[in-house]
């Protein structure tokens, strides 16, 4: 029999199937708790973690690989025929109605629910409460799986429309926070104390030829004194003091790269190029920045556009159902 070796790409999707099969609730938050209890045998604990939750699951898998069963009965059967019907129906019975399923509820009451009581003598009523309304949800749905897609459909995609929204608003501030670390304000603002920002065009003595300091041009220009009017400020414009970098220049191409992406339309892309160019026009005719700072504004806004597009396409191939056939053929 000849064997076949797997490329890289299929190791790593062997792998991520793996990894998707086996981690659940249970993996994300018994280990933690699991550490917290052991204190200073964390180490041993974790050992015994990895052996048990970890190393028996994937000689599991690796048995049936090696003995080309087609399934837990059959890897069962090796030993005895009535072994295997035990072995199985005890093991379905764990996985099933013995463990997995109510700790489906518990988790999730433990987790979202449990918190918000405090410390309710009564906290098995809730749960008793909680489980029943879960379940029925459960069975509601198993009983009718032929309309699971469709009413996921529908509550999926209102959904993701406000998750979308929700994503436009998160690029915009992430952009104007990531500006405005360079200018030294804002929320990450004290992420760069030794960087020296430049300071906007209306207070760059040198552009009006003046041998100033730029505090002092831009207390003149607050106080109202004149000032040879070569750089033109109109009235109402004066602003902050430096200029790098543009947050406009961020959150504008931000908006831009999500938007674009997601709503592919080209009067829509024109009109969205067309308002970005003009907003970056304004911020110089404005005195507000230099054009490098307006560069540099918008690689922040791709950046910061670029990785919430990532990361709505993401979570949309995990959590959208799959279309039909036919919408598919026609999309």
């Amino acid at each position: 029999m000849t064997t076949k070796k797997l490329t890289i790409r299929q190791k790593l999707l062997v792998a991520g199937t793996l990894f998707g099969m086996f981690f659940g609730a249970g993996n994300l938050i018994f280990p933690v708790h699991l550490g917290q209890m052991a204190g200073r045998n964390a180490i041993p604990a974790m050992i015994g973690f990895i052996i048990t939750a970890v190393g028996i699951p994937v000689f599991g898998v690796a048995a049936i690989g090696i003995t080309h069963s087609d399934g837990l009965q059959t890897l069962a059967g090796k030993v005895s025929k009535g072994y295997g019907i035990f072995f199985t129906c005890l093991l379905y019975l764990t996985i099933g109605p013995l463990f997995a399923i109510p700790r489906c509820a518990t988790v999730s009451f433990t987790t979202g629910v449990a918190p918000m009581l405090g410390d309710s003598g009564a906290e098995w009523l809730y749960l008793l409460i909680f489980s029943a309304v879960f379940f029925a949800f459960v069975l509601f749905f198993s009983l009718r799986p032929g309309k699971i897609t469709v009413w996921i459909g529908k509550i999926i995609n209102p959904i993701f429309l406000i998750f979308f929204a929700v994503l436009m608003i998160a690029a915009l501030a992430l952009s104007d926070m990531v500006s405005g670390i360079f200018k030294g304000n804002g929320m990450l603002g004290d992420l760069l104390p030794g960087f020296e920002p430049r300071w906007r065009p209306m207070f760059t003595p040198s552009l009006e030829g003046l041998e100033i300091a730029p505090d002092t041009l831009m207390r003149w220009r607050f106080e109202g004194h004149a000032t040879p009017g070569i750089v033109h400020v109109p009235e109402g414009a004066l602003g902050g003091k430096f200029g790098t970098v543009s947050s406009h220049a961020a959150t504008v191409v931000a908006l831009l790269v999500l938007s674009a992406a997601e709503i592919r339309r080209r009067w829509f892309t024109f009109l969205m190029v067309a308002a970005t160019l003009l907003i970056c026009y304004s911020r110089i005719y404005l005195a507000k920045h230099f054009p490098v700072d307006l560069l540099l504004g918008a690689a922040v806004g791709a950046l910061t556009g670029w990785a919430m597009l990532r990361a709505y396409r993401c979570i949309g191939r995990i959590c959208r159902p799959p279309l039909p056939e036919k919408r598919r053929r026609r999309a």
